[in-house]
């Protein structure tokens, strides 16, 4: 009788034991079997600017959860978000990019194709150097605000296609500033008649046309020359180039008639 009770006693012990056990089991498997919490909790942490830490946790989602939307959908942008905010922006861009290639009509797809420009935006680099970065970032913000005029980042695009197009144009004069002092006159007039005429929007106009009407007179193009410095004195009365475009008015020949009567052009 005795023994009947101890074993009684065990067996309502080990079943109260499995039910805490299979309870515990059920409760995390509800928890596992939901994305919700992780992506929270991710999300918290992205918030807090905790960007390694966000990185890891929505990573553990997408690994956990494939496929899983919108879940998944949204931890593969804040993927992205987190390698940007880290300064990863080689990362970032292959991030974004995937997310574009895989949902190509997503609500969000405005704000990816921004972040891919401002990722190349802010590898730009000095006017001495190579300015690749500078024209994909120029050419996203463009997309941008041709396809997706109504969307707040359009707005934010044409603030930096004006930053990304007045670098293109200082890289010009750079270059042909160079060839100019190294007496390659025929590539400097190139390089700035592309200035003016790609670029006539922006603030070194000024110089470039300066720098154009010198050129035109080291190739002895006098008549052109004088177009330009006629130009530069007109349009851009207050530039500290204005009174040396004078000096050079003054300082030329008078002007050269063709057999019409009119002024010879080069």
């Amino acid at each position: 009788m005795l023994a009947s009770k101890r074993m009684i006693g065990a067996a309502v012990i080990l079943s109260m034991f499995l039910g805490g056990c299979l309870g515990k089991k059920r409760g995390w498997k509800e928890t596992e079997a939901n994305p919700a919490p992780l992506y929270e909790k991710g999300l918290a942490l992205y918030k807090k600017r905790k960007y390694s830490d966000a990185l890891e946790v929505f990573n553990e989602l997408k690994s956990s959860f494939p496929g899983e939307d919108p879940y998944y959908t949204w931890a593969e942008l804040k993927v992205a978000d987190c390698h940007f905010f880290k300064k990863k922006y080689t990362d970032a861009i292959s991030h974004y990019e995937e997310f574009k290639k895989f949902h190509p009509f997503h609500g969000d797809i405005p704000y990816v194709i921004f972040q891919i420009g401002l990722s190349h935006f802010n590898q730009m680099k000095s006017i001495d150097r190579d300015q690749g970065a500078t024209s994909k970032a120029l050419s996203n913000f463009e997309f941008v605000i041709t396809n997706y005029s109504a969307s707040i980042f359009a707005e934010k695009a044409r603030e930096k296609v004006k930053i990304c197009r007045k670098r293109l144009a200082e890289k010009e004069l750079y270059v042909a500033k160079f060839y100019y002092k190294k007496k390659r006159y025929q590539g400097a007039k190139a390089r700035l008649e592309a200035v003016v005429k790609l670029y006539p929007e922006v603030d070194i106009l000024d110089e470039a046309f300066f720098y154009l009407g010198k050129s035109h007179l080291k190739l002895g193009e006098t008549n052109a020359a004088r177009g330009v410095f006629r130009d530069l004195v007109q349009n851009y009365p207050d530039s500290k180039f204005s009174d040396e475009a004078k000096k050079k008015l003054q300082e030329l020949p008078e002007e050269e008639l063709t057999s019409t009567g009119t002024e010879a052009t080069h």
